[in-house]
């Protein structure tokens, strides 16, 4: 018998024993491919192949025994039936139970679909793909699938109540503005419910940013009456609609926001966990505030606003060390930093060495690119801001998601 070692890496290429192989117009797909080149060589060899073909794109990989007539069996191992319960002994005198042959199953190394490249959605591929009307499809340009797979990293599933903490020890470098961009693009894109919470204790602005008019409730507010929530109707009570995003403001009387203790936060939390798959929290500017401890402990994923001046850098730095230091860590690990241009940036300062320094203390650094229409402090629509603007969200969003459970 001879092995023979197959690796398929993607629809239409793979090897066989390190040697590429080359699709026939006969060949629907690659795995159809291999099977000739399998039948072939046992045919001329005139012994049995043993096939192994490891699909890389699948993560799993199928054993095969080809004989030189071309017939295909499964491989013994593979096709060895859990044992079934011993059967009593034949009574004397009464006849052999009858033998039975089952076929044996040939597992298919692909599902008999042909690959389909994408159609184009922009630009001269569209165009292209409309006036042939398909017969020319030159598919997606590289940044159409870049494009096309932040979106498919946006909708992962969330299994659970995920928590998207937005902190930073500084305020005014793009800590509200971020967790607007980032909380529409979510919800614009995944099917899901989405909600956003104004925890700021020093008279957050969230709601003013997103939702037209005035608050129906606060936060502070759900949290003293969190035991009248016992259905989505009654929650949606508490908050405003902007887009498919919810928004719960936070109290504009600092006597107020700042008696908000973490058990409070907790307690509002848990009303809203109950009917959002994601949750986005708009911290204020003090990570020691007893809410915090709330916050912190609850957040699965946190986003560290920063900016390219040096003050706001040196306090997306802070904001890093600190959650490493105070247990943390894990949320520091998988952090993601942003860095809002609100600006132009000064010649004197390193913007290298600011993104390569938060870099290495958190998951991935992103820049949002100076946008008029944030910088204006008015309400924020992704359908006015810059198309490199609502890219960065989509990059921000992607990141955070790709580590939903």
């Amino acid at each position: 018998m001879i092995e023979v070692q197959a690796r398929i890496f993607d629809p239409t290429s793979a090897s066989i024993d390190g040697y590429t192989v080359t699709l026939r117009p006969e060949d629907p797909t690659v795995y159809s491919a291999i099977l000739r080149h399998a039948r072939t060589r046992a045919r001329e060899e005139q012994q049995r192949i043993q096939l192994i073909a490891h699909d890389l794109t699948r993560g799993q990989h199928d054993t095969l025994h080809i004989d030189p007539d071309g017939t295909i069996q499964q491989h013994p191992a593979a096709a060895a039936a859990p044992a079934a319960a011993a059967s009593p002994p034949p009574a004397p005198g009464a006849p052999p139970p009858a033998q039975t042959h089952s076929p044996v199953s040939v597992p298919p190394l692909h599902d008999f679909v042909r690959p389909v490249t994408p159609a184009p959605a922009r630009g001269w591929r569209k165009l292209v793909h409309t006036l042939t009307r398909g017969t020319i499809n030159p598919g997606p340009s590289p940044d159409e699938q870049r494009h096309r797979d932040l979106l498919d990293a946006v909708r992962t599933r969330a299994t659970r109540a995920e928590v998207i903490a937005t902190i930073c020890l500084k305020g005014g470098i793009g800590k509200t503005s971020t967790t607007a961009g980032v909380g529409l693009t979510l919800a614009r894109h995944r099917g899901d419910r989405i909600i956003a919470l104004d925890a700021n204790p020093d008279a957050g602005d969230l709601y003013e940013r997103t939702c037209p008019g005035t608050p129906p409730a606060t936060l502070t507010d759900l949290a003293a009456r969190a035991g009248d929530v016992a259905s989505m109707t009654d929650l949606a009570r508490y908050a405003g609609i902007a887009d498919r995003l919810s928004v719960i403001a936070g109290d504009q009387e600092p006597t107020i926001s700042e008696s908000l203790s973490a058990d409070d936060f907790v307690t509002a939390l848990r009303a809203v966990q109950h009917y959002y798959n994601v949750v986005m929290v708009d911290c204020g500017t003090g990570v020691t505030h007893p809410s915090m401890v709330g916050i912190l402990s609850n957040a699965r994923h946190v986003i560290i606003a920063g900016g390219y001046a040096v003050s706001g850098a040196r306090r997306a730095e802070s904001t890093l060390r600190w959650l490493a230091a105070n247990g943390y860590q894990h949320l520091a690990r998988t952090a993601v930093v942003v860095l809002t241009q609100t600006t132009a940036v000064s010649n004197i300062v390193d913007t290298a060495a600011i993104e390569n320094t938060l870099a290495q203390l958190s998951a991935t650094v992103i820049r949002v690119p100076h946008d008029q229409a944030v910088a204006d402090g008015t309400t924020i629509s992704l359908d006015r801001l810059q198309s490199a603007t609502t890219d960065s969200y989509l990059q921000i969003a992607a990141s955070i998601a790709r580590n939903f459970q």
